[in-house]
This record gives C-alpha cells, structure tokens and sequence, in this order.
C-alpha cells in the first residue's frame, strides 16, 4: 500500500473496476458539521478544448453517511484529475468567497482510499471556467450530465450563495419548458418534489432556462446501478417504503390535477432520505377525471427508429413526436415505462400508476441474476421477479400496477388496500390507507 498523505493506493476491485473508498468523512464530527455532504468528480483535463472544461468533468457521486465508496467509470481516461467538492445547505462563506474544492491528479490503473481528513480544500475561484448569467445571478458551469437528450442539457451548477443546483436550458419545446415550470410553480411548496429555483424565458433567442435544486442523494438510477456494481440488490422493505412515499406523491399530483407521464427511476431524486420527484417536461393538466375504463386499450406496441444516447445511465425520453405512424404513437414518456392508454394519447392517473410499478420492476431487476427481466417487459410484455428474493404479496401487487387494463389500476385507495391487507402482519408500509382518493 502506498501511502501519500490524503491519498493511498489499495487492493480493491468491484466487478474489476478499480474504486474509490472515502474514510475519516463524519457528518457529526465538529470540524466538518458546517457542510453537508461531499461531491466527487472525474475530470478527463487532458481533452480540453476551449471552452469545453464542463464536457470532461463528470458526475460520480455523493459522499455521506449512506455512501462512503464509489466506482471508476469505463470514461476515465488513463489519467485523470479527481475534484472533490464540499457543499453547502447553508453556508458560512462570505459571499465573495468560492466553493472549496481539493483536487489531486490520479491514475485510472488503481484503487485510492481518500482520508477525507488530510484533505486540504482550498477555494479556486476560476477553476470553473464556463460561466452562465440568469436574470443578473451568475452560475459557474461544473459538469453537463451525460445522458442528457436533443431537447435540453442539464448541467450541475454553482450558485453565487456556494449551493449547487441544477441548471437546465431548453432549446426545442417551449411546451415542454412551459409545462414544467408551471407543475414546478404549482408544487413549489411540497417537499415531495424537486424545488424551483429560478427560470427565464429568453425569447430573443428561444430558449428556456430552468434552475432547480440539486439532491443530494442522486437518483434511483443511480442507486440502481451503484447496487448492480457493488453485486448487491434492492431489499423488499426499501421498495415497500419507496411504494409507499410515491403514491403519496401521486395523490399530491392528483390534488394539483397533474399527470406526470415520465415516471422512471432517473426521474425519482432522493433528497434527504426521502424520495422527491422532478422533470415535469413531459407531464399533462388533467382539468377533469379521465374516464378510460371502456376505452379499447391496444396491447404494447413497439416504438422503433428512436435515437437513443451512448453510455445513457437512463433511457431518454419521447415528446410529441411529429408521425401518425402506430409505431410512433407514444408522445410521453420512456419506453418500457409508458402504459398501454398513453400510447393512444389517453392520459390519467392510471398512466402514472404503470409507470409506478415498471420502475418498481426495475429496481426488483438488480441482481445479476434478474438484469434482463427489465428488458422482457419492455420488448415482450412479461413480467418476472424472483420468487427467492421477493414475497408472493410484493409480486402480485406489482402485476397489478403493471395490468394492461386502466380500469384494474385506476385507484391509488384500491390497489393499496389489497397490498396492505397482504402485509399488514409485515408492518411494512406507512401509507394512510384513509386518504380520500376520487
């Protein structure tokens, strides 16, 4: 083991990618209690164009008290500079200062333990060299997320106030920009879902930026692939409680007359613990209830000729395709998460429901044993879960969010009834089965 102050080599490997394992972090420990959690980074400096710093550094995670070690992407380069930033709820910095970072050149050939205590961050006020003004605020560019689509780009940012926050500028859809400004502007006050920040439409130049808050827990996208490196998978009481926490937030959106339409695990952002839904660019106002149970719903169909996005942590998704051709009818949503009534332009609560349980599905596919079973469902329809990882009562309840028939997944207060009265003697859901539902 080489030992060099912060930093030392170790023997580690997960699925035979080298890792990054964080010691000495203690959120409770005096010296660190002033910031919240840790941002780490990768950055490929040695690809460097003129203004072009923000497409080399990436993403790789957040450090906490859930998290103390992560995994190389197959991205890095053989040679890359490791940034590790401290952030902030609510900071004691004086407003001319920068974000403190610790940056240390490393190889792509080993394991590191990073003793976070030895750590010297210092502020580097120009280390981010993009900048972005919106309505007077200035916003230093960090990193543009990889799996970002041709409709808009999303990038993590630094606020002026040392928050980071997500900023996201919209080129091709003003109705998709409008739509999620308004849904965010109707939520902005339930902490079940991700925070507007701040927005501004420029006209002269047709295109809408978005400023939202950033969790600090990731997605369940990224839970579900951190999961699938570490060979380990989802527990069945985490997805009772994730169940349990999203139908609550579907029964908020019903209450705002909302339907999501884009209901994926990259779209479900863990905030603080607790889930918290964003990327309403898809989502559809519903001013009266939507009645789909004697609607003729066809049986899934296959949505072909779609771009789809290199190294895409999620699947990206569709928006008012311009083809009235029956393998383009799907205008909202992901594939393998759109329902059988939102494919024929039908939209209502039950879509969200299915979109529910296909992410659901998703999460139940975490072993390495299962990690097609996503894939079954998409391009077949068929739905399988292991029966020696997951209950009779959990199984079943998802086949019945993921039924083809609307009317079977209508209420929110029915299908729960039935999977709480399954589990009740599990004492595993907190959901209040008494919350009115329509």
């Amino acid at each position: 083991m080489n030992k060099n102050y912060s930093i030392e080599t170790i023997d580690r490997l997960i699925n035979g990618k080298n890792v990054l394992k964080f010691i000495n972090f203690d959120d409770d420990d005096e010296v660190y209690n002033s910031f919240d959690r840790l941002v780490v980074l990768v950055y490929n400096l040695f690809r460097d164009k003129d203004n072009e710093q923000h497409r080399n550094i990436t993403l790789i995670g957040n450090i906490n008290d859930y998290s103390d070690e992560l995994v190389l992407p197959d991205t890095v380069d053989a040679q890359y500079q490791l940034i590790i930033i401290r952030s902030y709820t609510s900071t004691e910095l004086d407003e001319e200062d920068s974000i403190p970072i610790y940056t240390k050149l490393l190889n792509k050939s080993q394991s590191y333990a990073i003793n976070i205590r030895e750590c010297q961050f210092e502020q580097h006020p120009n280390f981010f060299q993009q900048s972005q003004i919106i309505n007077d605020n200035r916003y230093d560019l960090i990193s543009i997320f990889p799996n970002c689509n041709g409709i808009n780009k999303v990038y993590l940012v630094c606020g002026a106030d040392q928050r980071l926050i997500y900023y996201k500028d919209n080129q091709k859809c003003y109705e998709r920009a409008e739509n999620e400004i308004k849904a965010m502007e109707l939520l902005k006050e339930n902490p079940n879902f991700v925070l507007l920040i701040d927005h501004h439409d420029d006209k002269e130049n047709q295109i809408f930026h978005i400023i939202t808050e950033y969790c600090d827990g990731g997605d369940l996208a990224q839970e579900y692939k951190l999961l699938t490196d570490l060979n380990q998978f989802f527990e069945e009481s985490d997805i009772s409680e994730y169940i349990s926490q999203l139908f609550n937030i579907l029964l908020e959106l019903d209450n705002n007359g909302i339907v999501h339409c884009d209901i994926k695990p990259s779209n479900i952002f863990i905030h603080d613990g607790t889930l918290t839904l964003g990327d309403f660019g898809c989502c559809k106002f519903i001013d009266e209830y939507q009645d789909t149970q004697n609607q003729n719903i066809e049986q899934p169909i296959v949505i072909s000729n779609l771009k789809f996005i290199d190294n895409e942590i999620s699947e990206p998704s569709i928006f008012d395709m311009d083809s009235n051709t029956l393998q383009t009818k799907a205008t909202r949503g992901t594939i393998g998460y759109i329902s059988p009534e939102a494919k024929n332009r039908q939209y209502a609560q039950s879509c969200d429901i299915f979109s529910i349980g296909s992410t659901m599905l998703k999460l139940l596919c975490c072993h390495q044993d299962d990690r097609n079973n996503h894939e079954l469902f998409k391009s077949k329809g068929e739905i399988i879960i292991s029966e020696t990882r997951y209950s009779k009562q959990l199984i079943d309840f998802i086949h019945l969010l993921l039924d083809q028939s609307p009317k079977n997944r209508e209420s929110l207060q029915q299908l729960l009834n039935l999977y709480i009265e399954a589990i009740t003697n599990q004492d595993s859901i907190t959901f209040n089965v008494n919350t009115p539902f329509p």
